[in-house]
């Protein structure tokens, strides 16, 4: 449920209430001297459609103020057209813009979680423990800055896009380089040692063997982690991105990046470093594909560079499905 409080010039109100009317039921007006106040309250999917009206005729982008509240409830409830609503509801681009922009910035916060989270997995690697790689996936904030990447290539926003990316970038090298500490660190106590794996194939690491050998499941997995991110952004279902979290598992294989190259173990670490790669491009791909399908897209500009922003969109999603092609040729010329 959402609350939209529209501020506008009075000379404007007329040609808002037009609008409005052929979208809601109700609305209440409010009159000052020389500005008035007009609240609506909406779902989820009547809130993007409003936006989208409102700024078609001008109100936000060149005249007028929008705020949107969220509302917990509301007494007595909304009368709405059921029958018109979408089966999916998606949030408006200004909402999800909100969510997801300030997860793409590499502040202190994100790099403590980083660190926690990536010492968390190299642990959990280390001794064979599943609950504790599954704690890793919950705590690592690698999620935000690829959807945040993904809404900047489907809104063709270069500013976020680069971000996003530059984020991702920082916590993967983080996590890299703190499963490499750990990693010299606990073959110096004895706790590794080379050659580990041939001695005790599927045995004490078998944890870590398991995230060395990349397959075309692991597309499957990385694709359906995609749809399920992007889902939960773009409905608003914040309820369900720790499963999302922990099936994307991104930190587990970057953790062991680091472990196996502190071992020596080159062969496999490039294995894992696979592993990583398919699931960020899966995700990316497919959560830049939802976006689309949920109708998401920047504000209202000329056409002229809608078509541009429209270009340039496809282009960076051709670019990251060459990426995914030539990495499953890969894995079936080494199946085969």
């Amino acid at each position: 449920m959402r609350k939209i409080e529209i501020i506008i010039p009075k000379d404007k109100v007329d040609e808002t209430k037009e609008t409005l009317n052929r979208l809601f039921y109700e609305y209440n007006i409010i009159e000052g001297t020389d500005e008035a106040l007009v609240i609506i309250f909406t779902d989820i999917s009547g809130s993007k459609t409003t936006l989208e009206e409102l700024k078609r005729i001008g109100i936000s982008t060149t005249y007028g103020r929008i705020n949107i509240l969220p509302i917990a409830g509301l007494i007595p409830p909304l009368r709405g057209r059921a029958e018109q609503r979408p089966k999916i509801q998606s949030l408006s681009f200004e909402e999800l813009y909100s969510i997801i922009e300030p997860q793409t910035h590499p502040d202190l916060l994100y790099i403590v979680f980083i660190i926690v989270s990536a010492i968390v997995a190299a642990l959990g690697l280390i001794y064979n423990n599943v609950a504790v790689i599954v704690g890793s996936m919950v705590i690592a904030p690698l999620l935000g800055p690829i959807v945040g990447s993904s809404l900047g290539t489907v809104t063709s926003n270069r500013k976020i896009l680069k971000r996003g990316l530059f984020t991702e970038f920082v916590g993967l090298t983080i996590s890299i380089m703190v499963g490499l500490l750990l990693g010299f660190l606990f073959y110096y106590v004895g706790v590794l040692s080379n050659g580990e794996f041939e001695k005790e194939f599927g045995g004490r690491l078998s944890e870590m063997f398991l995230r060395t050998n990349a397959t075309l499941a692991d597309f499957g997995l990385g694709i359906a982690s995609g749809i399920a991110a992007g889902l939960c952004f773009v409905s608003g279902i914040a309820t369900a991105l720790v499963g999302v979290a922990v099936a994307a598992s991104l930190m587990p294989p970057a953790a062991n990046v680091g472990l196996l190259l502190s071992m020596g173990e080159f062969g496999l670490a490039v294995g894992s470093l696979w592993i990583l790669l398919i699931n960020l491009l899966c995700i990316n791909f497919m959560c830049t594909i939802t976006f689309f399908l949920s109708g998401i897209k920047s504000p209202v500009q000329s056409k002229r560079m809608e078509k541009l922003r429209a270009r340039t969109a496809r282009k960076d999603l051709l670019i990251v499905l060459a990426a995914l092609i030539i990495l499953a040729a890969a894995i079936i010329l080494a199946l085969f």
